[in-house]
């Protein structure tokens, strides 16, 4: 499950200088980032966050959620660090990421 996914990939270390950076992770990041990796399809992808978001009462949109993702990661990261951790996620895991995005996209529509 989610959550089960979520401890293993809720702290990442990365490393800068000689310590080390924890990047947290809220529950939909875990998601998109499991999604990602190809471990959950989009379908699962959007049902999981159905069933966290009403069992929590957080009342989130999951189309918010992505766009807030895609700018901490992507376009518009609080620290540089995050966005070389995506690049080498991405890369790592040879993700196409407009390509993943627009899949999920279709789901939430």
């Amino acid at each position: 499950g989610a959550i089960e996914i979520g401890a293993k990939l809720f702290m990442v270390l990365t490393p800068t200088s000689l310590d080390y950076d924890i990047i947290p992770f809220n529950f939909t990041d875990i998601l998109l980032l499991r999604y990602l990796m190809d471990t959950a399809d989009a379908e699962q992808t959007v049902n999981d966050f159905n069933s966290i978001n009403e069992e929590s009462m957080l009342n989130w949109s999951f189309a918010s959620q992505i766009k807030k993702f895609i700018k901490r990661f992507v376009s518009d990261p609080y620290k540089d660090e995050e966005r070389e951790w995506m690049n080498r996620f991405i890369e790592k895991y040879n993700i196409r990421l407009k390509t993943k995005f627009l899949e999920l996209r279709q789901l939430i529509e």
